[in-house]
């Protein structure tokens, strides 16, 4: 269930789905779009990271390993109060790596979000994992 006005709740969604298709196509200049310029934090597997320099740059370097990628959100919540939301959306990704290994996993992404100029930022991004294949990963030195 969404809350807030329903032109943000949108442009909310449109954000994931640009980062979704960013994420397929590898794309780091498309994906660093959607993260805020300042105070952007990602947190995947226990790691936080800050500022979206480091987040582009470390998201870059896992998915230098990846061959191919298939990832789809779903997106359960979207609770907007003035320039300043939250989300949680769920996912489902298939992995290629270069070296042949395949997995797939899922798990939900709590969000928090900002508007700026009009737009809609991710600030923070909390990845949690339900479920993986097997445990390989594409996470590495991700530690600031």
């Amino acid at each position: 269930m969404s809350t807030g006005p329903m032109e943000d709740v949108l442009a909310i969604r449109e954000l994931v789905e640009r980062y979704c298709d960013a994420v397929m196509l590898k794309d780091p200049a498309l994906w660093a779009t959607t993260w805020a310029e300042d105070g952007a934090s990602w947190v995947m597997y226990g790691n936080l990271m800050d500022g979206r320099d480091v987040i582009v740059s470390r998201w870059t370097e896992m998915m230098s390993a990846v061959k191919s990628i298939s990832f789809f959100p779903m997106m359960v919540s979207v609770d907007v109060n003035g320039d300043t939301a939250t989300s949680k959306n769920y996912f489902k990704e298939d992995i290629e790596l270069h070296d042949g290994r395949t997995y797939s996993s899922t798990g939900y992404y709590n969000d928090v979000l900002i508007k700026r100029e009009g737009r809609w930022f991710f600030e923070t991004r909390t990845h949690t994992s339900l479920h993986r294949s097997a445990q390989i990963s594409i996470v590495t030195n991700v530690e600031n």
